[in-house]
């Protein structure tokens, strides 16, 4: 039987054993030994031993096992995945993973403003501002900013490197509408 994982709200590994979580305790040599996530809260003293990607011993819990939790943790999971591969709004991605829950899960998700402000946060820990180039050689374009969410090519011109470097973002669209303007304003 293969191992199976879900990811903690800070991105650590949890064991996942019949519908209870398990957090790592401690390794010996290449045993790990795992302890359940209610050993605080439920005074849980459940622990799992896995050797090699396999169980070797397990205890008992005092709770019953809670699959719905593990729902949740992977839907989260899969929110945040979504949120550093794709191009999706945030609301987009909060109603696609939302929209496929069954109702006894829906009841665990949190609510749908705190799981937009976790993809918004999540989009900007993994999408850090670049640093401000001192001169055009030093300014780099990172494809990502060379279309829209649309999908739109944004960077129209770019002469490359150098001191007279010019570098025109626009849209066609955009540029149809100063086609059809009498007046331009240009900075």
């Amino acid at each position: 039987m293969e191992l199976e994982f879900v990811k903690s709200q800070k991105g650590k590994d949890m064991l996942v054993v019949e519908g209870c979580t398990f957090i790592k305790e401690k390794d010996i040599l290449d045993k790990i030994i795992w302890k359940c996530t209610e050993y605080r809260k439920g005074k849980c003293k459940a622990r799992c031993h896995t050797e090699g990607g396999r169980i070797v011993k397990q205890s008992p819990h005092n709770h019953v096992p809670d699959a719905a939790n593990v729902k949740v943790r992977r839907l989260l999971t899969e929110m945040k995945e979504r949120a550093t591969t794709s191009q999706e709004s945030t609301h987009q991605i909060v109603a696609t993973v939302t929209s496929t829950t069954d109702l006894s899960v829906a009841g665990k998700m949190p609510p749908i403003r705190q799981m937009k402000r976790t993809v918004q946060r999540f989009r900007r820990a993994q999408h850090a501002p670049l640093p401000n180039p001192t001169n055009l050689e030093e300014l780099i374009i990172p494809l990502e900013y060379t279309t829209t969410l649309r999908g739109e090519t944004f960077l129209l011109h770019d002469t490359g490197p150098g001191n007279q470097r010019t570098v025109i973002f626009s849209t066609q669209r955009n540029l149809e509408v100063l086609a059809g303007s009498q007046h331009w304003y240009a900075d």
